[in-house]
């Protein structure tokens, strides 16, 4: 641990690096906020006001387009949103604040008279150019002004009113901080305010309040790696012939929220060549089940598959090559294909068993590859994928996705690895959108992702990573071209002798100069991993999730391809060819950010009829297979509607009742726990159903439809339960509203609780005294004794929280500035676990941790509070007192009257240099330290 005596030094020595001599270590330091930070005049007056625009405020009293009409009258034609006029630089002013960007032929006083005079605008202010940057600076007309200590606030009105400004508040945190507002004229803003400022002796610094998005990075993560432009597939902008923009995935803006860091995937193919350049950082760790060792590297003459998967996936974000959909995942790669089955089995549970999230899969089994065995979903690969989805990571799952095959079948004869239950089947799309005319489909295909292709089907346009070099000869292929992995370019052809499919060397497409990348990975091959590295993303949210709560995540946020003669049931979600959508890694990562969740859809859903009873029967979801529903099964809602008519889909958070009319024809006819529904005595006619699931926040699942016709009866009553809360701490009391539906009058609502209590009445109240889960049932009679049922869960908690107690070690109490701090932090829950600690250091700033380490830079006296919180939210707080005193050595040293003045230099000179310099130590020193 650094001493406060070092630290002190390390301040004194950056307040002489404040000295003239040293503008080049300050300037590279600050550079994009020197003019910001600092209180000499000359270095803001760098930034100058732009001569042809403007920014005016509206106040919103009249609107926009009646304010740019008046403006066009009086000969400024163009007025633009700010948060959208300046893509180039990433500036974003937040739409609260009215902007907009006025064009004008100068900045005269006239000219701002006349744009002042319009009705609906309340300022207009000068438009300032950064120094050195294409950033515009735009200031809200407020001044952030610190003063030396013992200025008295006597002071700071009076050279406020010197200025013209007005004392808008004092910063609470911040010693002779205050914020002032500048009234906009003809001659002065905010800036020019700030200009003036730096030259009074009791200012230490004074800058305009901005905006500061550009400075502190783009919208948009910083894209280097050099072939990233021709991955279309990440960003389409229509660069390849034929290219639809927009036709991607939409993971740009992803990157903003994650990368991938923290989530692990893995591939199992033919290799993955674990130290090429653009996937050896992200690489984790392998194993070859072919030659049984730790390599997963290509050994055989052609293989290099499994690399351009890899790269596809999780390629590194730097300066070189490309870009994986999830730059900063970690990788594992599996040699396997040429094993035996069991070693493929095998190569699932290693890549379990190291922690993989995702599992890859780029390649397929089917019936004609093994004809002497049973199906393929009757071997140990079948269990071993079945273990690790359902049972692995600790029973959350780990998500498995194959390739939908490129045969232009169906999935179930051509791929059944891929049409497993546990599985994610990838299709893939072509540049345009268009489904590849190789694309294997079925109701098994879960959704599609891009693979490759033009009009001409087979052309390979997909950029990834290829064996970087070879220590194996390279396969001589037809026509005389070595193949070094999969370079170069193929294309599929027809044979005019056999009638079949046979693979050539394509001569139109060439190589990129370095032969360690390719242009031309083609096939659900390559739609696979790019699939999966958006599940990787989704995991860097949210590592919590189980597999089956990504799969129907990844699926719920794709979007539906919108082409001719391609329609997506609305019931079901699907289409056979696009399954749910093309992946949407934006959407994914946003609603796993938000905790969104999607229960699974009922299964095997059968229908019995007689002229006496229709019964509808179904499975309600088990992903594991252990006989129990999952746990986010809150219940099942089933609309009915004439058959043909039912084209409707519940909307996710809300919640449906039994007898409401949803769309024209169609009636809720059940919302509850339920797996069978009963439908006696319906009206002569076809009848069409859908079902669906719904969790706890009431997000519904994918429907699945049912339909029957009826010779026509006297119609059953209908029955719901609403229930004001279904989960609580005992003793939990209960609001229940019953409702039945029928022709004839309900006569009898009779209620059993679940607990051993029973009620009467449309409307009870119920009181649970002790913890379980309770099914109350709702029975209703209409005149002609006919009966109806429905129920609802009630989870009863533990008796109520009792909040935990909190304690505070700080050590030391006291000490000179800048003082280095170590709390530690104490929590004792008696009915349950402490899983926060949260710290205010009483000096603007917090921290979270059971033991943490602060800095108090100026002296004070400051409260400190610990909040921790227990599992179940309750909280107790504990506080102390540190104690910051002067270092008076290191003050007289860094800062002098003179200094305090501005002395002459490239640097600036003044006490906000020093400090800055100084603070540039201490922040280095703080990243070392924790770099360690």
């Amino acid at each position: 641990m650094f001493k406060t005596s070092l630290l002190t030094t390390l301040l004194r020595v950056g307040a002489r690096l404040a000295a003239p001599g040293c503008a080049m270590l300050v300037f590279l330091a600050w550079a994009p906020l020197s003019w910001a930070a600092s209180g000499n005049g000359e270095v803001l007056g760098r930034n100058k006001p732009k001569p042809d625009e403007v920014i005016i405020q509206l106040d919103g009293t009249r609107p926009a387009a009646d304010v740019q009409a008046d403006l066009a009258a009086l000969g400024f034609p163009t007025m633009t949103e700010i948060w959208s006029s300046d893509p180039a630089v990433g500036l974003v002013v937040p739409p609260r604040f009215n902007y907009r960007k006025v064009t004008v032929n100068s900045i005269d006083a006239a000219t701002l008279a006349k744009i002042r005079a319009v009705p609906g605008i309340a300022t207009v202010r000068r438009l300032y150019q950064g120094a050195g940057s294409v950033a515009p600076i735009i200031h809200t007309g407020e001044l952030v002004v610190k003063f030396s200590p013992n200025t008295t606030a006597a002071e700071v009105q009076m050279l406020a009113a010197k200025y013209g400004a007005v004392v808008s508040q004092q910063i609470p945190w911040l010693p002779g901080g205050y914020v002032w507002r500048v009234p906009d004229t003809d001659s002065s803003d905010a800036m020019s305010a700030a200009i003036a400022l730096s030259s009074e002796a009791k200012v230490v610094y004074s800058h305009p309040d901005f905006f500061v998005k550009d400075f502190i990075g783009k919208d948009e993560v910083l894209i280097e790696d050099t072939l990233f432009p021709h991955q279309w597939h990440l960003r389409n902008t229509g660069q390849l012939q034929g290219g639809k923009k927009g036709a991607d995935i939409n993971v740009v803006p992803a990157w903003d929220i994650t990368e991938g860091a923290g989530a692990i995937a893995a591939i199992i193919d033919d290799c993955v060549q674990k130290d090429h350049e653009d996937l050896k950082n992200n690489y984790y760790v392998g194993f070859d089940e072919v030659d049984l060792d730790s390599d997963p590297s290509p050994a055989l003459p052609g293989e290099g598959h499994g690399t351009a998967c890899a790269g596809l996936l999780a390629a590194e974000g730097n300066k070189i090559g490309v870009r994986g959909v999830a730059p900063k995942a970690s990788l594992i790669g599996v040699r396997a294909l040429g094993a035996t089955i069991l070693g493929l089995a095998d190569a699932f549970v290693f890549a379990e068993a190291r922690g993989a999230m995702v599992i890859s899969n780029s390649w397929g089994l089917n019936y004609q590859w093994a004809p002497t065995i049973p199906p393929i979903l009757d071997t140990i690969l079948a269990d071993a994928v079945r273990t690790v989805a359902t049972r692995g990571r600790g029973g959350r799952g780990a998500l498995v996705l194959f390739a939908s095959g490129n045969n232009n079948m169906l999935l179930a004869f051509n791929r059944p690895t891929a049409a497993q239950p546990y599985v994610m089947a990838i299709g893939a799309t072509m540049r345009d959108d268009t489904l590849a005319c190789y694309s294997s489909f079925g109701p098994e295909q879960s959704v599609v992702a891009p693979g490759g292709g033009s009009a001409g089907c087979y052309e390979s346009d997909i950029v990834t990573t290829d064996v970087q070099e070879s220590l194996i000869p390279p396969v001589q292929f037809p026509m005389g071209m070595p193949i070094r992995g999969i370079n170069p370019a193929t294309k599929m052809v027809i044979d005019p002798q056999s009638r079949s499919w046979m693979e050539v060397i394509d001569p139109s497409i060439s190589d990129f100069p370095n032969l360690a990348y390719t242009r031309h990975m083609n096939g659900t091959s390559a739609a696979c991993p790019i699939a999966a590295g958006v599940a990787t993303l989704v995991y860097s949210v949210n590592p919590n999730m189980t597999a089956r709560e990504v799969k129907n995540l990844i699926e719920h946020t794709a979007k539906k391809v919108q082409l001719p003669n391609e329609h997506f049931d609305t019931v079901t979600g699907h289409n056979q060819r696009f399954g749910h959508g093309r992946v949407d890694a934006y959407a994914a990562v946003l609603a796993a950010q938000a905790g969104k969740s999607w229960p699974s859809p009922v299964k095997n859903v059968q229908t019995v009829s007689s002229q006496a009873l229709v019964r509808i029967n179904w499975d309600n979801p088990d992903w594991d297979g252990d006989g129990t529903i999952d746990e986010d099964v809150a219940g099942v809602l089933v609309v009915r509607a004439p058959l043909g008519q039912l084209e409707w889909a519940p909307v996710d958070g809300l919640r449906y009742d039994v007898g409401q009319i949803v769309a024209p024809g169609t009636m809720v006819v059940a919302n509850d726990l339920i797996d069978s529904l009963d439908q006696t005595g319906l009206p002569k006619g076809a009848f069409e159903y859908a079902i669906f699931v719904r969790n706890a926040a009431n997000y519904y699942s994918w429907g699945r439809r049912s339909n029957f016709s009826s010779t026509g009866a006297v119609t059953v009553p209908l029955a719901s339960i609403i229930a004001n809360v279904s989960t609580g701490p005992a003793p939990l009391s209960v609001h229940f509203t019953g409702a039945g539906v029928d022709q004839s009058p309900i006569v009898a609502y009779t209620w059993n609780f679940g607990d051993g209590s029973t009620g009467s009445g449309s409307v009870v109240d119920h009181t649970y005294t002790s913890s379980g889960q309770f099914t109350a049932t709702l029975t209703v009679v209409n005149a002609v004794g006919q009966a109806a049922q429905a129920s609802t869960v009630i989870n009863v908690l533990p008796g109520e929280n009792v909040p935990p107690t909190a304690g505070v070690k700080v050590s030391p109490k006291v000490g000179q500035a800048p003082l280095i701090v170590l709390f530690e932090g104490a929590g004792t829950d008696v009915d349950g676990t402490v899983v926060r600690y949260d710290w205010d250091f009483g000096d603007g700033t917090v921290g979270a941790g059971q033991v943490v380490e602060h800095i108090y830079l100026d002296p004070g006296t400051y409260g400190v509070t610990l909040t921790v919180t227990d599992n179940a939210g309750g909280q107790g707080m504990a506080s102390a007192l540190v104690t910051v005193q002067a270092d008076t050595a290191a003050v007289a040293e860094i800062v002098t009257s003179d200094q305090q003045r501005g002395l002459p230099g490239v640097c600036g000179g003044g006490a906000a240099s020093a400090t800055i310099a100084s603070v540039i130590g201490l922040c280095g020193l703080m990243a070392f330290r924790r770099r360690r």
